[in-house]
């Protein structure tokens, strides 16, 4: 790593960018050139990064050196999943796509995340209020009620939702 730190006087600042260009003419793969210029400016056309302070430099330098270092780690194994319906995962979305849908709706979803072994909180499906009723009576407890719509996403927005009911 090498960082170069220059106090550019008016009128020399061709000389510098020359001598910084040949410093890196020479530099290898394993070489980091960085230079300091407290009076502002670029170097080599900007290919050189440059810093106002020299504690930038060494603030960049340093994430750099840490990345590198992370890139260097092999990678890690993928865990094993077990329990996954790869075939039920698949046919949710098949039939999904065959019937045009850009959105899952719920009972796709939740057919999906069950298939990935994601639990799913219980929920029913209401056409009507007085089914909605009776469905929160067989769920038990405070229920969320949420709209469901062809081309309903947002919701909240639509001020489709409704707790603790």
């Amino acid at each position: 790593m090498i960082v170069v730190h220059i106090d550019v006087i008016k009128g020399q600042s061709q000389a510098v960018d020359t001598a910084i260009e040949s410093a890196a003419s020479r530099l290898t793969d394993d070489v980091t050139l960085a230079a300091v210029l407290m009076s502002g400016g670029q170097l080599g056309g900007g290919r050189i990064p440059t810093y106002a302070f020299p504690e930038d430099a060494a603030r960049a330098l340093a994430h750099a050196a840490d990345y590198g270092r992370f890139r260097a780690e092999p990678d890690s194994p993928t865990p094993p999943l077990e329990g996954i319906d790869r075939t039920g995962a698949a046919q949710v979305i098949a039939g999904a796509l065959e019937r045009g849908e850009t959105w899952l709706g719920p009972r796709d979803t939740g057919d999906l995340l069950g298939a990935y072994g994601i639990p799913v909180a219980p929920y029913a499906l209401a056409a009507n209020p007085r089914a909605a009723g009776a469905a929160a009576a067989a769920l038990g407890g405070p229920v969320a009620l949420k709209a469901v719509a062809r081309g309903l996403v947002h919701k909240t927005e639509a001020a489709g939702v409704r707790l603790g009911l």
